[in-house]
């Protein structure tokens, strides 16, 4: 609980110190860096048992690293998901890496978006984090994704 608290408390004091005033775009461009990158170092390094579906993603990709064949999980998971462990799989059989991935692809999308499109990013991020969308994307990747690709296609 106290990482909650200690995340409010970033975002809120980060806020203030570069989200008051006037913005000019370093200080938005350096808030939306300093927050979500720390999002993103917590979301991709973390244990196995965060998140009800982690041990599940893990579990997909030693299970195509280790055989090389997604025929099984065709019936069940997006095509791409599959492709994405598979040649990740290829790079490193480490099962880390696939939620180093996605936790950037997750967390560079939610913050593109916030940095092109909001008026108070410090506010949207506080919103963004306390409304329970930082916790989903670490619970549902496969869902995190279909959204950020959403994101990205709003333009």
């Amino acid at each position: 609980m106290w990482l909650h608290y200690f995340l409010i408390i970033y975002i809120v004091l980060w806020g203030l110190v570069l989200g008051t005033g006037k913005q000019p775009k370093i200080k938005r461009r350096l808030y939306i860096i300093l927050t979500f990158g720390l999002f993103t170092v917590l979301a991709a390094f973390r244990a196995e048992n965060i998140g009800n579906d982690t041990v599940e993603y893990l579990r997909i990709f030693k299970d195509i690293s280790l055989a090389g064949d997604m025929s099984n999980y065709i019936w069940r998971y997006e095509i791409g998901y599959l492709w994405l462990n598979k040649i990740l799989s290829l790079l490193t059989p480490q099962p880390q890496i696939i939620l180093i991935v996605t936790s950037v692809i997750i967390m560079v999308g939610f913050a593109r978006f916030i940095y092109k499109h909001s008026q108070m990013p410090w506010l949207s991020t506080y919103l963004f984090f306390t409304l329970g969308y930082y916790g989903m994307s670490m619970n549902t990747i496969r869902l995190s994704i279909a959204i950020v690709i959403i994101l990205f296609s709003y333009d």
